[in-house]
């Protein structure tokens, strides 16, 4: 599902195994029943918006920038934080950058398999589709 925003352009991913994986890391799932994850198309990033903040250290939003290869995350009103390294062996343990990415591609596929152009979605903007 793509959406176009006034704040930004991404597409809303679906997938079970992400929520296994924090299932698995703390022992309940931390988001509501239609949970998503996003991919901003402008920060080539992934973002998991957890909907118990106040259960998991204050964790509101984990981010994975594709081109960066990394994880931070945006505390409740305290900004942007890196994870110890001890988590991101749990992150990595799991696998979640490598289903990152196979669900991008899967997004990629999909549109080309329906002759539309990722670059064409990825460069429209709110303003272009309103």
């Amino acid at each position: 599902e793509v959406v176009y925003s006034e704040e930004n352009e991404f597409v809303r991913i679906y997938d079970d195994r992400i929520n296994d994986i924090f299932i698995n890391i703390y022992g309940f799932s931390p988001f509501e029943s239609d949970s998503y994850i996003g991919y901003d198309f402008d920060d080539n990033c992934f973002r998991v918006y957890f909907d118990y903040p106040e259960l998991i250290e204050d964790v509101y939003i984990l981010d994975y920038n594709v081109q960066e290869d990394e994880y931070t995350a945006t505390l409740v009103a305290k900004g942007h934080y890196y994870f110890t390294d001890e988590y991101l062996q749990e992150l990595e343990k799991n696998h979640l950058k490598d289903i990152f990415n196979e669900d991008l591609y899967a997004f990629k596929k999909d549109l080309k398999n329906n002759g539309i152009s990722y670059e064409d979605i990825a460069s429209l903007t709110y303003s272009d589709v309103k």
